[in-house]
């Protein structure tokens, strides 16, 4: 078994490329800057991110059935 602890990266650009690649992360860009109201609940959703970044994390556990 394999374990992994971080912090969580979320609504920061350098994660969402890793994680969502340039496609994606332009398409979710263009969103933000062309809808306002995804504009709102995106910058409403990042601050909350940013205000318990200390308490926010992730845990990854990763088993492998034997045989």
């Amino acid at each position: 078994m394999q374990q992994q602890t971080g912090q969580m990266g979320l609504l920061h650009l350098p994660t969402l490329l890793r994680d969502e690649g340039l496609i994606d992360t332009l398409k979710i860009g263009w969103n933000v800057l062309t809808r306002p109201v995804i504009r709102q609940r995106v910058w409403g959703m990042r601050r909350v991110f940013q205000q318990h970044q200390s308490d926010l994390g992730y845990i990854v556990l990763m088993a492998r059935k034997e045989g």
